[in-house]
């Protein structure tokens, strides 16, 4: 027997394409109602061969070729027996195969019920979700309400405790109660009948109840595998001393819990699934997982046809997938309107004339927290490029944020003729240091590891790291070196005595030559953050060409720079944990730096007045 995916598939041309206007034959259907269109008794066609009805088996002479009942009765019957279902609609009378189809479609519609697992329907955004798991260690699902989020996670636990011997998996819950009421019955659901069937043994211990749940908070099947279920009202003590090859936290998981998670994954190499609406906006997980991530896919939504969920989308389309590559981290969004089983058009009502950020929220799963972002236009997917397609020829130019107890954050950037800019290198970078900022509760941010790893170098090792990480990018001494004039300008000391930062960088030393720095203009910050928008900003209503495209590009290797970017508010201040990124790229193009052409900075002559 067929699973319904597999039946709705190879059988979809021999179903009627819905359940309105036909009822095998003979039969018209309103508002739920049958009423009898012709009568096919009363006449005698004795040129045509006797046939079995196919509801009560009785011989009789159609009055057509096509007629397939001996009566009105039987003929609304045909239809008003098969049972409904979302997905595979009723078989036509006509088919040539109609009453072996029929029979397999209600046996299919009975056994969809008892073992969802072997014969239930897979949904195509299902199938997208299990293409993206397989490609990632770690991966949000956020959608719109009755979207199919815990069912596909459900699914795929099982699979996963189904896939080898002594499996684990944690399942993570905002509270006992909302797990045993909404997670695990979820995963009971999914259970193959004959576990079911099975409570106790040697080795496995199978025991539930709709009231408690699984007895004890876990289950271990015949093969070994172990599932357990947390609730984020424990102490996360409770997670210590675990192992995992799969922990699924539904619903808002606290940050915190998601740290300690990921280290109870790391001997199996275990993977993390996170599924969640975004009802309380942009919570610092997900954050985490879309902050700077590339959206890899669009789909098409009805609420959004002939409209832009943001500005800078496509006219009718809301983001399907989103890739973090470095990570290895993913988001799928699923849409209210994807699941067959959803009463969507009542759904849809709800939300007619609600405003467009609670109509992405609910029906597509984002969380609209563009309001309030630097760079609300920034979006990875058009400004980042990759590293083997940084155009040739360029202007080298350089600036760094110096901090004492901190790592120096530097960036350098190419400008080309056409007014082209583009960020090639950054230092700290998150291959050799980790992240510069991390997703909090805060609106900017908490410190990353980048900040202070291998922190304390001098002057002298500063001048070294610039000069190896410039012969990197083979385009010889920037033409210019920017600092932050707040930190260049203040006295240091040296062995001649007080001096400034910027002296010290140009001091010789007997390991190497200074190095010249000029202050960056004293600007406010505000004036920064225009300068950076205005070289993002293109038309988006328009098609990327050369004549509508943002001047500023970012290597999509830059992973510290472009989350900056992408989450960067500002209302931290100078406390703000991704403010030096955005700072280094402010000062650069507040600076009103130019392509240089070949002999631009040579002298000639001289002479005065």
């Amino acid at each position: 027997m067929p699973s319904i995916s597999e039946y709705h598939r190879e059988e979809s041309e021999s179903v009627i394409p819905d359940a309105s206007g036909i009822g095998g034959e003979g039969v018209e259907h309103s508002a739920g109602r049958s009423t009898v269109t012709h009568s096919p008794i009363g006449k005698n066609f004795a040129n045509r061969p006797a046939r079995k009805c196919l509801t009560c088996s009785k011989s009789f002479i159609p009055d057509k070729e096509t007629n397939r009942f001996c009566r009105e009765k039987c003929n609304i019957a045909w239809w008003n027996e098969q049972p409904q279902h979302p997905v595979i609609p009723k078989v036509r009378a006509d088919h040539p195969r109609a009453l072996e189809l029929r029979e397999q479609r209600t046996q299919l519609c009975l056994l969809e019920k008892a073992d969802p697992f072997t014969y239930g329907f897979v949904p195509d955004h299902w199938e997208l979700a299990n293409k993206v798991w397989a490609e990632c260690s770690e991966l949000l699902i956020s959608g719109g309400n009755r979207a199919g989020k815990t069912l596909w996670a459900a699914r795929r636990v099982v699979e996963t405790l189904l896939s080898k011997e002594n499996c684990n998996v944690l399942c993570c819950h905002t509270s006992n109660a909302t797990s045993v009421t909404v997670q695990q019955p979820a995963i009971y659901q999914y259970l193959p009948v004959a576990l079911k069937a099975t409570k106790k043994g040697k080795i496995h211990y199978l025991n539930y109840s709709r009231k408690n749940g699984f007895t004890d908070g876990s289950f271990i099947l015949p093969n070994g595998s172990r599932c357990d279920f947390l609730n984020y009202t424990q102490s996360e003590n409770t997670i210590e001393g675990r192992e995992a090859d799969l922990i699924w936290c539904d619903e808002l998981v606290p940050q915190s819990w998601v740290d300690t998670l990921r280290y109870r994954l790391v001997t199996r190499r275990g993977k993390l699934l996170v599924t969640q609406t975004p009802l309380e906006g942009v919570a610092s997980v997900y954050k985490e997982f879309t902050g700077g991530a590339a959206i890899t896919e669009w789909h098409g939504g009805q609420m959004l046809a002939g409209k832009q969920g943001l500005p800078t989308w496509p006219v009718g389309k809301a983001p399907r997938v989103m890739r973090l590559e470095k990570q290895n981290r993913s988001t799928v969004f699923f849409f209210s309107e994807d699941n067959p089983y959803n009463p969507w058009d009542e759904m849809k009502s709800k939300l007619v004339g609600a405003p467009m950020g609670q109509i992405l929220t609910r029906a597509y799963g984002w969380a609209s927290d563009n309001i309030g972002k630097a760079f609300a236009r920034f979006r990875p997917e058009t400004h980042c490029i990759p590293r083997s397609k940084i155009p040739d020829g360029g202007t080298l130019y350089m600036v760094c944020d110096p901090a004492g107890s901190r790592n120096w954050y530097c960036l350098w950037m190419l400008v080309y003729e056409d007014g082209r800019k583009v960020v090639v290198r950054e230092f700290p970078d998150f291959t050799g240091y980790g992240e510069w900022a991390l997703p909090s509760e805060k609106a900017d941010g908490k410190p990353g590891p980048a900040q202070t790893l291998e922190a304390g170098r001098s002057v002298i090792e500063y001048r070294q790291l610039f000069r190896t990480i410039e012969e990197e990018i083979g385009r010889g001494e920037p033409v210019m070196r920017l600092i932050d004039p707040r930190a260049g300008g203040s006295p240091a000391l040296s062995e001649q005595g007080g001096t400034t930062l910027i002296d010290l960088l140009a001091e010789p030393s007997d390991q190497d030559d200074g190095m010249a720095f000029i202050p960056a203009p004293g600007v406010p910050v505000d004036q920064r953050t225009a300068a950076i928008n205005s070289d993002l900003s293109y038309d988006v209503t328009k098609p990327l060409t050369s004549l509508n495209e943002p001047r500023l590009y970012v290597v999509d290797d830059l992973h510290n720079l472009i989350w900056c970017m992408s989450e960067h508010t500002g209302r931290d201040g100078q406390k703000g944990a991704s403010k030096d990124p955005i700072d280094c790229l402010g000062m650069l193009l507040i600076s009103k730096i130019e392509h240089v052409g070949a002999g631009g900075l040579d002298s000639y002559g001289g002479g005065g007045y």
